[in-house]
């Protein structure tokens, strides 16, 4: 076993993406493309494209970066099979791309029309800090000592914050 996670056969819909979430498979429909890196082919004979692209489903829209081969695959109306996409976080918001190993095919037969209304990119999130005794103590926790972490240098779990999920911030 490598410790990579095969990506998934069920289609997540964009709604229900979260950050960084991986291994992702989705059917998309590219609603705009945007070029913002295109190189001059490098000594090794390869060029260097980097396109935004808006994409989505009967859910949603989100900011998909399509790199290389994937640019000239994600034209507007084209209808997209994404597997092995993961969720990228740049500036606090949401993007997806698709992980090394994974695949990008133009499909047909899908006459769905994305939800551009929803667009999850232009949320921001934050990352909170859950006081520990609010996020509960490590089942691994023994005498105090988390065998990830070690021992607590105040002696116990009072002070010590850990990460929690990443969640929206609140407009106004």
């Amino acid at each position: 076993m490598t410790g990579v996670e095969p990506p998934s056969t069920a289609v997540t819909t964009v709604e229900s993406l979260r950050p960084d979430a991986q291994g992702l498979r989705l059917l998309v429909k590219v609603v705009d493309v945007k070029t913002v890196l295109d190189k001059a082919p490098r000594p090794n004979g390869r060029t260097q494209k980097v396109a935004e692209c808006l994409i989505g489903d009967e859910t949603g829209t989100i900011l998909f970066t399509a790199r290389n081969e994937q640019v000239e695959i994600a034209k507007p109306d084209t209808y997209l099979d994404l597997r092995g996409a993961k969720i990228d976080m740049v500036n606090n918001s949401m993007r997806l791309a698709v992980a090394p190993g994974g695949s990008m095919e133009a499909v047909t037969g899908h006459t769905f029309n994305p939800r551009t209304d929803f667009n999850l990119s232009l949320i921001e999130f934050e990352l909170v800090l859950v006081p520990r005794e609010e996020a509960g103590p490590s089942p691994a926790t023994v005498g105090g000592i988390d065998p990830a972490r070690g021992p607590s240098l105040t002696g116990g779990a009072e002070g010590t914050e850990e990460p929690s999920q990443a969640i929206p911030e609140e407009e106004g």
